[in-house]
Formats: C-alpha cells, structure tokens, sequence
C-alpha cells in the first residue's frame, strides 16, 4: 500500500481522485514515465473515461505527491 502525502490527497480531493484509484493507478499502470522533475516518476491508467495520473517519489516508489487527470 502506498503512502500518501498530504499534498497529494489535497490535490486528489480537489480532483475527485479516491485513494482506491490512485493505488490501483499504481498497480496496474496503462505507461509510465519519469516525471519532469527528475526524483520522481509518473503512472498513468484510464478509469471510467479519465485518464489518471499518480506521480510518486523515484527513489522509494511508495510516496504519492500527487496525482492529477491528463488530458
């Protein structure tokens, strides 16, 4: 399970992103790819008609720091 920053679950509240999302972003990404910060890497799923993305730090994989809809 991963952990979650309180930024991140602001930005997922503000978002409509559930924390069952996001984990299952991570579980089963459809890509991923470095961030364009280079400490961190995104994962990207389609669910139910959004395409979500989940950024964690790269050097544990476990902490979300956001997650956002992409377009």
């Amino acid at each position: 399970m991963a952990k979650f920053s309180d930024y991140a679950l602001w930005k997922m509240a503000m978002r409509d992103i559930t924390r069952e999302e996001a984990e299952l972003v991570l579980a089963e990404p459809d890509e991923d790819f470095p961030s364009q910060t280079s400490d961190r890497h995104c994962y990207v799923r389609g669910i139910d008609n959004r395409r979500i993305a989940v950024v964690v730090e790269s050097f544990d994989h476990e902490e979300v720091v956001t997650a956002f809809i992409k377009d």
